[in-house]
């Protein structure tokens, strides 16, 4: 044991220096990190949603198709989910407007009675005999390779092309799982009744806070959106002399991104509304400067900070109020 202590060699002065700065270096590099930088943050936050609450929803919607199964629906409801199949048809088919208004007049009117004998409760196992058949529905027409089959068409017309011009599809296929396309049917099918207002079939919070994930995440602006925002004004690229084929592609790039940032911003102010935990400012300062409103990025983002001065976001958002000030002496 001495021998072995004598033949062991103390580190030399140099090396004593490089260990002596390993500490400082390492303290160096994490300050980096921590400490705040005009930096944009690529991704706007998403929603937290509670999984085990919506999966809950969907079990209870699944118990109540089965127990439909084993005793038929009223003949009321029944002819409230004939009038539904039958307007999504005629969507699906694009029939005159003159003619899916007045299908739709025939839902209001199934409703009408329904409503005075058996009640909300049959609309929603209505509801949920349909939901499960949707899903049933949409993954057979995925398996085919098809957009529409006759008896999706029934459920819920033209949804694999909606859903596609949203983002969340590719014209044969749509990009939800079995959970995120249940959750949408669900509200489709209580809008479509005009009844999203009933807490029997409004949609919960966690599944608004699913379907704003979505569409946060995945999504995009449909093309009637894409019109009523093609008004809305957008930061300019500067160009001299005549415009070149990059600097073109360069302006239809930025229009682009800048079309999405203010389509999510409505999503997100929307969701706001409704969620009093999602970090609404803070994520309208990460899109009004990806969309170029400088100044409304910097107010959102000092406003998130003074009320969340620590938290989960408060780095980023300091980071983002640097870029924005930055940005903002730039345009003066």
């Amino acid at each position: 044991m001495l021998a072995a202590r004598k033949n062991h060699k103390s580190p030399s002065k140099s090396e004593g220096r490089a260990l002596a700065l390993i500490p400082v270096a390492v303290a160096v590099l994490f300050a980096g990190i921590a400490l705040p930088r005009a930096v944009v943050p690529a991704d706007t936050p998403l929603p937290t949603v509670d999984i085990a609450k919506v999966d809950a929803l969907l079990a209870a919607d699944a118990a109540r198709a089965r127990q439909a199964g084993a005793a038929p629906l009223p003949s009321s409801v029944r002819a409230v989910g004939s009038a539904i199949r039958a307007f999504f048809a005629a969507e699906a088919n694009r029939e005159p407007d003159e003619r899916t208004a007045e299908l739709h007049e025939r839902i209001i009117q199934a409703l009408r009675y329904e409503e005075t004998t058996d009640g909300v409760a049959g609309l929603v196992t209505l509801r949920a005999v349909d939901v499960e058949e949707f899903a049933v529905r949409l993954a057979e027409a995925s398996a085919k390779g098809v957009a529409r089959t006759p008896e999706l068409d029934e459920l819920a017309g033209p949804i694999v092309n909606r859903l596609s011009d949203a983002g969340l599809g590719d014209g044969t296929h749509v990009h939800l799982s079995e959970t995120e396309a249940k959750v949408l049917y669900r509200e489709v099918f209580a809008a479509t009744l005009g009844l999203q207002h009933l807490p029997e079939l409004a949609p919960t919070l966690d599944e608004e806070r699913l379907r704003y994930a979505m569409l946060l995440g995945r999504g995009r602006p449909g093309p009637l959106e894409r019109r009523e925002l093609a008004e809305v004004p957008t930061l300019a690229l500067l160009t001299t002399g005549a415009e070149t084929a990059a600097q073109k592609c360069e302006r239809e790039s930025t229009r682009e991104q800048q079309t999405l940032a203010a389509w999510r911003m409505t999503k997100v102010r929307e969701l706001g509304d409704l969620d009093p935990t999602y970090p609404t400012l803070y994520a309208v300062g990460v899109l009004a400067y990806q969309h170029g409103d400088y100044d409304i990025s910097v107010s959102a983002t000092r406003n998130w900070l003074e009320t969340h001065p620590r938290g989960e976001w408060s780095l980023r958002a300091e980071n983002l109020l640097r870029a924005g000030l930055a940005a903002t002496v730039k345009q003066i």
